[in-house]
């Protein structure tokens, strides 16, 4: 029995008949053979062989499947390694394993080492056509390499065998009759030994394998659920916390009409916790639960689950199966009876080749017994119940399992141990999640800083399933009276800390926004009384909140509304009061030669109009080249996000008075490459203007400087795009340079800006508009700079510049996580000492700055590209006699009003104000504020090519911009001033002046403000100095 004859037997068997369903990509088993040939064609050509070592450094799992099959083909050994794995542990995992190469699809390699590369999609082109003189395989072979958590802090290798797997593959096949009609899915991570059960039970049984889509957020049951049923699976592997998941989606009885079996290992399953699922689909689908270890090969024995099982007190394990034998043992090493428990041993011939080079340990947990068969100590114990099965009763290490991984605390023990002020540390699993107690030298005192380098050195070294849920310092461990540590004192001391009982959703409503939280929040650990933005929410994920509640309710919550319930009970009660409104819906705009601007993109046409050869709306990015590209390969990725994008080959016209967008089915495009010179102003001379009648909306560069650094443009105009925008199309952009295929779009912007036209005759609209109005009845007065000269507030554009401060000190980490945890979000925080700032500049206690919000209010728009950004004249009062916590929560309540009116567009609110003669200036503000608490995307090795280099505007829409991105009190600041306000030394001093009232404000948020501030160098006589002449 020997894994690659029953294999090659099955692809030749299936021929052209579907073996991989990949969304809307099907690949026959014909194709896969080809596919897997080339591979092995490719291996053996470079002298891999027989016993050989090939790391998979893949993410697509069609790709690993592919490699997988030509690998064990050529007679090598697959190793899947995890490229999101921190660099560290990679090492620990390769460090001693002699890799003959790599096949990626990558174009670097981030591991160390000279290990050849080979990239997948190159070699499949290459040896298309070339038939391998495959070897000869035996069926002691070794197959894989999968790596599992070690209790020294290093991973262990464990190494497949071939007819071992084999083996397992006939058992499932033959023991549930599967065969050319079964479609299994593939839920397991590749990285995981499962994921072979995943692949080859369908692949040998000749059915079809399906993969479900890559959406980050398919574990819901609003996704997973009608993909598999429309999928038509009928057999599912899955952990039981998965099923979880499956069960709730199960809406309706035979809700799955094709699913026959569902596998369950990996985890505990929960007796009670099936009665749902059986009193809905009775008997239909058989549940199985399945038991075995990575060293005895995937699984050792079964279970078929029976409704009556639901009022056990724990489900059996089940029996062994074919070719396997339990062996129950007491301390002395002697066979136990029945319901005795004891020690668990798996009997089997077909076990895996045990730890890759570690004797010892083999020689520990594989031994021999004496009737001459080798035997597995696993570690749990168990007894044999009187009916033959066995059932599980805990371990007798320390090994857990967390969603179904199998986990050694002492391998993160380890990690945290190598700091330097750590004293001790124990891992502990507490309600299904790890959590980290540990004494350190400095003491409680000192638990905030150190917990955030202990993160980051977590970071370094494990993957996110290791990593404790919580860090809690301790003074001393408790003991037990032997002096043994007390670790049930430590897990009740945790316990108590929460102070929190688990309120469960008592109707529908309050079950399905329990699940949308958990998923929002990645957590499970929630009760209906908990406040969302103390349980891990922030402002970012209250508006993706927003968007869930109203796709899945189809209610609009508004802001501060939302701020009013922010529990799950209160947030129920609020949706079921709510008038159901398609108000809020976009739906797709029917097919016309133009569409309408919307309300961002009409204020840019006018400002374009006007100034046509201006470049004050461009919004261009610079990213600096570190390494070798093609530029055709670029070139070609551009053209590709043209294509997804409509409103990248969008151009504006007038006709009868009114501006339209038309769609272009194609623009020209190439890339430019131009060289500069070293002068700092290159930046400058490689940005023109765009024509947008003739549809320029876009463009890109390669730059090339005299010493050889070479930069990627691209330039935008701002009618197209926005700033999240510019994330999105980096974001896609690296996922092609990554070999991805993109989503295409549901919606494009026309269709927004179609929507938008009616939505502004709502009376949703006029309500909001109505805000703004009462907000402005009164005349808001001239902000005060500190300038000698009169300026012109009316000039639309300036000259100017920006300049770039990193702040570290100004906002301690500590306190900025005791605001948050207070309620409020990092933006407003900075937002307070921005306008707290501004009054002891100015002497003005009554502000209006301008702030930007997304404006995407719609979950639909997420992914779309295009101008939604809004900005918000926001007026607020500043009480220097206040303490920084009461200014801060005055300033909470106005951003809350303002944001949740942020659909009323700034043009409208200047028309009002015309209308009703209150235009003493064309600007309501001149001072601009700007949070940006979204990152760069990481994809791949790709940002280890193109890194974002910051480039320095020559003009200024607003006398001043204050420009913030980071979280945790690390943040980077960008200053934009206007030439005919602020020299370049004038800008630098205001923003100083800023971050010494932010940190005095920071020194005690319980301190009248005055106070504060009088105290430091930032008071208001200080700041007389900043009286600038020009």
């Amino acid at each position: 029995m020997i894994f690659q004859h029953l294999l090659n037997e099955s692809l030749v068997k299936g021929g052209e008949h579907t073996a991989i369903e990949n969304g809307a990509d099907s690949i026959t088993y014909a194709s896969l053979q080809q596919r897997a040939q080339a591979v092995s064609a490719a291996l053996i050509s470079n002298g891999v062989g027989p016993g050989s070592y090939v790391g998979l450094f893949l993410r697509e799992s069609v790709d690993i499947i592919i490699a997988m099959i030509g690998v064990a083909n050529a007679g090598a050994v697959f190793v899947p390694l995890d490229a999101s794995l921190p660099v560290q542990r990679l090492r620990s995992m390769t460090a001693n394993l002699p890799m003959a190469c790599i096949l990626t699809a990558e174009n670097d390699m981030p591991l160390p080492g000279d290990i050849p590369q080979l990239r997948l999609k190159a070699l499949l082109e290459e040896y298309k056509d070339v038939m391998p003189v495959y070897p000869e395989y035996h069926r002691d072979d070794a197959l894989y390499i999968y790596f599992t958590s070690g209790s020294t802090g290093i991973p262990k290798g464990i190494t497949g065998k071939n007819e071992s797997l084999a083996h397992f593959i006939r058992w499932e096949i033959q023991e549930l009759q599967l065969n050319a009609s079964c479609r299994v899915s593939q839920l397991i991570s590749p990285y995981f030994d499962a994921f072979l059960r995943d692949v080859f039970v369908p692949l040998f049984a000749g059915g079809v394998l399906c993969i479900p889509p890559p959406d980050p957020g398919f574990f819901s049951r609003e996704i997973m659920a009608p993909w598999l049923k429309a999928a038509r699976i009928t057999l599912v592997h899955c952990v039981p916390s998965v099923f979880k998941i499956i069960k709730a989606g199960a809406a309706t009885p035979a809700y799955y009409p094709d699913l026959r079996y569902v596998l369950l290992s990996g985890e505990r399953i929960v007796p009670a916790e099936l009665k749902p699922w059986y009193a809905l689909q009775k008997d239909q689908v058989q549940l199985v639960n399945l038991y075995g270890c990575t060293e005895t090969t995937l699984i050792r024995s079964y279970y078929y689950i029976q409704p009556e099982d639901v009022n056990r007190p724990r489900i059996p394990v089940g029996v062994p199966i074919a070719d396997t034998a339990f062996l129950i043992t007491d301390d002395d090493g002697k066979p136990v009876k029945p319901f005795v428990t004891g020690d668990l041993y798996i009997v089997s011939g077909y076990m895996s080749k045990g730890y890759f080079n570690d004797p010892a340990k083999n020689e520990e947990k594989f031994i021999t017994l004496e009737s001459g068969e080798q035997a597995f100590r696993t570690g749990d114990k168990a007894r044999q119940l009187p009916d033959g099965n066995y059932e599980l009763l805990g371990r007798d290490d320390r090994q857990v399992k967390i969603n179904g991984i199998r986990i050694e605390p002492e391998e993160i023990e380890n990690v945290l141990l190598s700091a330097p002020s750590v004293q001790q540390v124990l891992v502990l699993p507490v309600d299904g999640k790890l959590v980290a107690f540990l004494t350190n030298t400095y003491g409680s005192a000192a638990a905030s800083k150190l917990e955030v380098q202990l993160k980051s050195l977590l970071d370094l070294s494990l993957p996110e399933y290791m990593k404790p849920t919580e860090i809690v310092f301790l003074d001393v461990f408790p003991v037990l009276p032997n002096r043994k540590t007390d670790q049930q004192e430590m897990i009740r001391q945790y316990q108590n800390r929460q102070h929190k009982q688990i309120i469960a959703p008592k109707n529908g409503m309050e079950a399905a926004l329990l699940t949308v939280w958990q998923e929002l929040l990645g957590k499970t650990d929630i009760s209906t009384d908990d406040d969302f933005n103390k349980t891990g929410g922030s402002s970012l994920t209250l508006m993706r909140l927003i968007a869930r509640i109203y796709a899945q309710f189809n209610v609009r919550f508004p802001l501060n509304d939302l701020f009013q319930a922010l529990t799950i009970g209160k947030q129920a009660a609020y949706i079921e009061k709510a008038v159901m409104t398609q108000q809020m819906k976009i739906g797709k705009a029917p097919v016309a030669d133009k569409y309408p601007l919307s309300a961002a993109q009409l204020r840019m046409y006018i400002q374009y109009e006007l100034e046509p050869e201006s470049t004050v709306y461009n919004i261009p990015v610079f990213y600096e080249i570190n390494g070798v590209v093609d530029a055709g390969e670029i070139e070609q990725h551009i053209k590709t996000l043209i294509e997804k994008h409509e409103i990248l080959r969008t151009s504006f016209v007038t006709t009868d008075g009114k501006p339209w967008q038309v769609i272009r089915n194609e623009v020209d495009f190439s890339l430019a490459h131009i060289r500069v010179n070293e002068e700092e102003t290159w930046r400058d001379s490689v940005i023109r203007p765009f024509d947008l009648a003739a549809g320029e909306i876009c463009r890109a560069a390669m730059i090339t400087k005299p010493s050889g650094k070479q930069f990627l443009l691209f330039d935008v105009h701002h009618i197209a795009c926005d700033g999240l925008s510019q994330y999105l199309l980096f974001k896609d952009f690296l996922l092609l340079m990554d070999g991805r295929v993109l989503t295409p779009l549901q919606l494009q912007y026309k269709d927004y800006a179609v929507w938008e036209e009616g939505f502004r005759h709502t009376a949703i609209y006029e309500q909001q508009g109505s805000y703004w109005q009462d907000v402005f009845a009164r005349q808001p007065p001239s902000l005060a700079l500190p300038v000698k000269v009169e300026k012109d507030l009316d000039q639309a554009v300036m000259s100017g510049g920006s300049l770039f401060f990193t702040v570290k000190d100004a906002f301690p980490a500590e306190v900025i996580q005791e605001l948050k945890f207070a309620g409020y979000s990092e933006f407003t925080v900075l937002y307070t000492c921005f306008v707290s700032f501004l009054s002891q500049l100015t002497g003005q206690d009554d502000l209006v700055t301008g702030l930007v919000t997304a404006g995407r209010e719609q979950v639909e728009l997420d992914n779309m590209v295009g101008m939604f950004s809004k900005t918000l004249p926001v007026r607020c009062q500043v009480n220097g006699y206040h303490t920084f916590r009461q200014q801060l929560e005055a300033i909470n309540k106005t951003l809350v009003l303002a944001f949740s009116n942020q659909l009323y567009d700034l043009s409208d609110l200047q028309q009002y104000r015309y209308a009703a003669q209150q235009h003493a200036t064309n600007r309501l503000f001149d001072v601009m504020f700007v949070y940006q608490n979204y990152y760069e995307p990481s994809i791949a090795s790709q940002p280890a090519i193109f890194s974002y280099s910051p480039h320095e505007s020559g003009t200024a829409k607003y006398p001043l911009s204050f420009i913030a991105s980071g979280s945790e009190g690390n943040y980077v600041f960008r200053v934009e001033y206007a030439g005919n306000y602020f020299s370049r030394e004038d800008a630098a001093s205001l923003f100083h002046s800023f971050e010494k009232v932010a940190a005095a404000l920071m020194k005690s948020t319980h301190q009248n403000i005055i106070e504060l501030l009088d105290s430091t160098n930032a008071s208001k006589e200080k700041m007389d100095d900043l009286l600038f002449t020009f």
